[in-house]
């Protein structure tokens, strides 16, 4: 996968900044791919549009399950392509809670899909029942103005961020990272 050919759609020319963040670049998810993911990795990714981190996620995970509300013929393609993805056409909730009720748990949660703050702190409680205790939840534009609620909720579901106690990860495409400590806590 060419890191300087593939790139976010709708975030500007190539290479271009927006809120201080390369989004449209793939480099900082890499970063977090490095850091966190073994080639044993389940990676849950919410929101997966036309499959571009999706790739990625491939390339390190031993499965990734993708779940959108739009089924595209790009991620339908690359399910096809890839031994190792799962597209899921569902909503976010709907079928984390099927997750749960299965117990099926994830060593990796990234949460790409509406960015408001209602949509994130739910997809994040929902997420953190799918999440194996240790594992990370993660997700993508995480970014300070207030149109964005990702910050908010992000904080908001770990008060031990913005103490210290847990190290918030952030990368250069904007996404975010931290260690969730137990698949029991803020349910």
């Amino acid at each position: 996968m060419n890191l300087n050919k593939e790139r976010m759609p709708n975030r500007g020319a190539y290479g271009s900044r927006w809120h201080g963040f390369q989004v449209n670049l793939l480099h900082g998810l890499k970063d977090l791919c490095d850091k966190f993911l073994t080639q044993d990795s389940s990676v849950i990714e919410l929101g997966c549009h036309l499959g571009i981190s999706t790739r990625l996620f491939c390339s390190y995970a031993k499965k990734v399950t993708a779940v959108d509300i739009i089924a595209n013929q790009s991620i339908l393609m690359l399910e096809k392509e890839l031994e190792n993805l799962d597209f899921v056409h569902s909503n976010n909730t709907e079928y984390l809670n099927k997750c749960s009720a299965n117990k099926e748990l994830y060593d990796m949660v990234y949460i790409d899909a509406n960015h408001s703050y209602p949509s994130v702190i739910e997809d994040i409680r929902n997420a953190s029942k799918v999440l194996k205790s240790g594992g990370i939840m993660s997700g993508h534009d995480m970014l300070t103005d207030s149109e964005n609620g990702v910050l908010r909720a992000v904080t908001e579901f770990n008060p031990k961020i913005s103490t210290g106690e847990v190290v918030l990860h952030r990368f250069s495409d904007s996404s975010w990272a931290f260690i969730h400590e137990s698949n029991n806590e803020n349910i």
